[in-house]
């Protein structure tokens, strides 16, 4: 099997489907398995699958704030996952929180791809509680621009 072309990053904190993330943490509440459970079959077919072949493959690293529900993050993207890191939440202000866990994630890609001996051609940054609704092809993308965030919330 070729090594992925394309690297997908899923970080920060997964709340319920009706709480938002910060509500999980104030209430003290665990992630929801419908909720990971959605986002990553989502995450598996619209980037993934769509990207599978002679796009050029996708490999999955996730970063999360949820360490209690490591296991079955996990499990949710099966073969497709090269490294994960769970933590407890280390910072309540959203903007930090979120750009220290995309650095995690990411730090995660870069120790594979030294082990692989290769580089990706495009690394995808998306928040772990996002369902996607449509195919998301990385191939069509320039990897010659880059967009960071300047805000989350």
């Amino acid at each position: 099997m070729p090594a992925a072309r394309f690297a997908l990053l899923l970080h920060g904190k997964i709340g319920r489907l009706n709480k938002t993330a910060t509500e999980a943490v104030n209430e003290k509440l665990g992630a929801s398995r419908e909720l990971i459970t959605l986002c990553s079959r989502s995450h598996l077919h619209f980037i993934v699958a769509a990207n599978s072949g002679p796009a050029g493959g996708v490999d999955v690293f996730v970063h999360t704030w949820n360490p209690d529900s490591a296991a079955f993050i996990d499990a949710s993207y099966g073969s497709h996952l090269r490294a994960s890191q769970h933590q407890p939440v280390e910072h309540r202000n959203a903007g930090r929180s979120q750009s220290l866990s995309i650095g995690r994630a990411a730090l995660l890609m870069r120790a594979h791809e030294r082990r692989r001996g290769r580089p990706y051609t495009l690394a995808l940054a998306l928040r772990a509680d996002v369902a996607l609704g449509s195919p998301f092809v990385l191939a069509s993308m320039d990897p010659q621009h880059v967009w960071l965030p300047a805000m989350c919330g």
